[in-house]
């Protein structure tokens, strides 16, 4: 499994967020939030998941590694 701190970090240059304090003041309570296939040889970005996804299907990879970020954040 890729390291959470580097997932979360994809997600954030994805995204275009500076830190992780702004990326929740848009998505802490939405209903479809970013997320980022765990997989190492994968850096795959899901921008819509559900916020408690934690075995979505990647487009990248063709597995079942997505993570969304509040979950990956320790929020879920």
């Amino acid at each position: 499994m890729k390291p959470t701190a580097e997932a979360i970090a994809n997600i954030l240059e994805c995204e275009g967020y500076a830190d992780e304090h702004s990326f929740l003041e848009d998505y802490a309570f939405e209903s479809v939030v970013p997320g980022c296939c765990m997989n190492p040889d994968c850096g795959w970005v899901k921008t819509s998941c559900e916020p408690d996804l934690t075995k979505g299907w990647c487009e990248g990879c063709d597995k079942k590694t997505v993570s969304s970020a509040l979950i990956l954040m320790g929020l879920i």
